[in-house]
């Protein structure tokens, strides 16, 4: 999808977006859209090109999903607008796999702490802050 028309694109939809979503569907477009999307032919935007780009992308799952909003409603408007005859993402979704934390930092109560509570405590409390900690 040509650059320019992102840019058209976005000059249209602004007015009908929040202040927010203006500047932020801006940014994609400069900083994701155009550098990976830009230099494509219509003809060569298909599903499996957007598969190979998005998995070249790294990011935060919430930014692909920020990525892929911005960009399916472009490519609607595309589609509206006869550049396009069908949306290349239509039924596909991305999604980079969660890493797995090794250790959670959480720990509320240092050791002493955690000992001047079970001392302190009776019962079934005590056996819940057994198992708590």
């Amino acid at each position: 999808m040509r650059s320019v028309y992102l840019d058209e694109w976005l000059e249209r939809k602004t007015p009908k977006l929040k202040t927010s979503t203006a500047i932020l569907y801006r940014s994609i477009i400069r900083s994701v859209l155009k550098p990976f999307f830009g230099h494509l032919a219509r003809c060569n935007l298909n599903k499996k090109v957007l598969k190979e780009k998005f998995s070249e992308y790294k990011a935060s799952n919430t930014r692909i999903t920020s990525v892929k909003t911005c960009f399916r409603s472009a490519l609607n408007d595309a589609i509206e607008d006869e550049i396009i005859d069908s949306h290349p993402l239509s039924g596909w979704s991305y999604r980079n796999r969660d890493e797995v934390k090794e250790d959670d930092d959480i720990d509320p109560f240092t050791p002493e702490e955690e000992q001047a509570l079970l001392k302190a405590s009776r019962g079934e409390t005590w056996a819940q802050l057994q198992f708590a900690f």
